[in-house]
């Protein structure tokens, strides 16, 4: 089992991957990771690493480290029907960032008035399964 630290990618609640009301993540399909629930509206870098992708809706993107772990962030669910709106990523493609900076801001309050779930997730594709722990 590989062991992976890293920061809270929002100030709120931690949640096990399998209690994510979406079987994409709980059943672990997009890989192992962890979810939190949101109390706050800024975005945090959850590893050190180059972006390697941005969805253009900005509710997911994508990380590598220099070690060449990938981790997508993916922020709430059903959140892509929302077409950007709420979202203000302060990323480019190829930006390199730091874990624990801040890259962003959602309006999450608008995103739960629409009735979609805030709850963010880190996964790591490629990595099997993990030991994650929060710094």
């Amino acid at each position: 089992m590989q062991k992976i630290s890293l920061v809270a990618p929002v100030k709120g609640t931690q949640i096990a991957l399998e209690k994510v009301p979406d079987p994409v993540f709980s059943e672990r399909m997009m890989g192992d990771g962890v979810a939190f629930d949101p109390e706050e509206d800024t975005l945090f870098a959850p590893i050190s690493g180059t972006v390697t992708a941005i969805f253009p809706t900005q509710h997911a993107f994508q990380l590598k480290s220099s070690g060449g772990l990938e981790a997508l962030v993916h922020i709430g669910i059903d959140t892509v029907d929302l077409n950007g709106k709420g979202f203000a990523l302060t990323l480019s493609e190829g930006q390199t960032v730091t874990a624990g900076e801040v890259i962003g801001r959602v309006d999450f309050a608008y995103v739960r008035s629409q009735g979609l779930l805030p709850i963010t997730m880190v996964v790591f594709p490629d990595a099997g399964e993990l030991s994650i722990i929060i710094e």
